[in-house]
């Protein structure tokens, strides 16, 4: 079911102080419209442009903003992790981790992170696949619960 997912799911993201934005549909990337999205991955939307959007994509998915701070200096970060083989490796560098979510494949891990200067990155296998996504500032992922564009299903919380 689609209806609604980010008139509905936003704003419950946002009254918990994260910043979301509409998804394209069928893809994992923000409405094309929207440009400069990058800019609300430190700074909620104000009020009006919420609404807007709201109103504009109500039906669209729903992308998380890295790099907002959340809490005492700790900002939201996410550790995407592409092949289900380096999923147990990722568990083990990082420890218990509250919340995460699955597409498709593998998994991404939702993380607290201190250092604003911090870059995302990506890491690579021998064979250069992009196996490791590290997501941070000035970066975004989908949420639960929006519709991966190659399966068809929700992507879901774990």
């Amino acid at each position: 079911m689609t209806d609604d997912i980010f008139k509905t799911y936003a704003l419950l993201y946002r009254a918990a102080g994260y910043s979301t934005i509409p998804i394209e549909p069928n893809s994992k990337r923000p409405a094309k419209e929207i440009l400069r999205w990058d800019g609300y991955c430190n700074n909620l939307p104000n009020e009006k442009t919420f609404q807007e959007w709201r109103q504009k994509y109500p039906n669209n998915g729903i992308g998380l903003l890295l790099g907002k701070e959340i809490v005492n200096g700790f900002r939201i970060g996410a550790i995407d992790v592409d092949n289900d083989q380096y999923v147990r490796v990722v568990e083990t560098i990082l420890g218990p981790c509250p919340v995460s979510k699955v597409g498709k494949k593998g998994k991404t891990f939702f993380v607290r992170y201190m250092d604003k200067k911090l870059r995302s990155t990506t890491f690579y296998n021998a064979e250069k696949r992009q196996i490791v996504d590290v997501l941070l500032n000035g970066k975004m992922t989908v949420l639960p619960p929006s519709i991966h564009p190659e399966t068809q299903s929700a992507y879901r919380y774990l």
